[in-house]
């Protein structure tokens, strides 16, 4: 069994050589590690350039800078491996992480396996995200469980995806939440998914990564994502209810998440477009299913934005 590691790279000379000491000293030591430098300005492409000299399991790739999305997309051009995986260049991870998670898929034939995460923060601590082991069958509860966010992480880098349910999926080129599209995409294709409870992967919290910046337009995007992937749910599972009301939900969380962070000054027909949007889909979904996915007064100022998002606030403090 072969695991391929896709890292993309992005002016990460700080934290790069902690990154590839940790993946090339796993344990399990078939890997086909792939390093996609994304324009990296820094010294980042020397680094690589060593790694791979020194290491043949090392691929090295440099390109344009194109993002995130388009780096990940090359290594899964030429990734061999039976299970596929992520690691960011700021991240590191423990030394039996793959050797753990391999085993695992093995013993249960996963298409899937998840791993808790350790996180840094402001003091300089890793503190955790742990998980609950589990076993889940069949796409649909795989998807549901995700999309419930029970037990599970948003991230892709804390999972080994079995390559043939990646098959040509590729990840769309977006700023924000290409994460949570790839995962619905890759979870309605699973047949088994296995979460084990150890923490094995070491997110650092790097002030110049994409979540920690300014709240830009282009977090517009992370609503695009939402978009894409309630219509793939809606094509795949037409008749569950309870799937698209989750996708839907998501869509709605993050319009509202938009609301609250971005200045709409010279965007005022962003601010019409969206609360339109909104507005639509609150309407699609019907009460039946708000009621579903959310807490009474959560419905309550749901609707109430609807109306005005000014009287969202309103309510939200008298329920306080």
């Amino acid at each position: 069994m072969k695991l391929s590691v896709i890292v993309p790279i992005y002016n990460a000379e700080n934290f790069l050589v902690r990154c590839i000491d940790s993946i090339i000293s796993q344990s399990f030591q078939n890997l086909e590690i792939i390093l996609i430098n994304d324009g990296s300005s820094d010294g980042s492409g020397e680094i690589c350039e060593k790694y791979a000299e020194a290491d043949s399991r090392i691929k090295y790739i440099a390109q344009d800078n194109a993002g995130v999305s388009a780096a990940r997309n090359e290594g899964l051009k030429i990734a061999s491996g039976d299970y596929l995986t992520f690691v960011d260049s700021d991240d590191f991870i423990g030394e039996n992480m793959y050797l753990k998670m391999l085993t695992v898929a093995k013993e249960h034939e996963c298409d899937i396996v998840e791993c808790g995460y350790l996180r840094n923060n402001i003091s300089g601590e890793f503190a955790g995200n742990h998980l609950q082991d589990e076993l889940i069958e069949d796409n649909e509860r795989i998807l549901l469980h995700y999309l419930r966010h029970e037990n599970t992480t948003n991230y892709n880098c804390n999972k080994l995806y079995r390559k043939q349910i990646i098959n040509n999926l590729q990840y769309e080129k977006l700023s924000f939440s290409e994460d949570y599209l790839f995962n619905v995409m890759t979870h309605s294709r699973a047949k088994k998914k296995k979460i084990i409870s150890e923490d094995f992967y070491y997110y650092e919290d790097n002030p110049d990564s994409a979540s920690n910046l300014e709240f830009k337009l282009n977090r517009i995007d992370g609503i695009t994502a939402g978009e894409k992937a309630l219509q793939e749910i809606k094509t795949q599972f037409p008749e569950n209810e309870m799937l698209i009301s989750l996708a839907t939900k998501y869509v709605l969380e993050y319009i509202l998440l938009f609301f609250d962070h971005f200045n709409f000054n010279n965007h005022i027909d962003t601010y019409n477009a969206l609360l339109e949007k909104y507005r639509k889909m609150i309407r699609g979904i019907g009460l039946k299913n708000l009621f579903r996915v959310y807490s009474k007064k959560q419905v309550i100022t749901r609707l109430a934005f609807a109306m005005h998002p000014q009287c969202r606030h309103s309510i939200i403090r008298i329920f306080k």
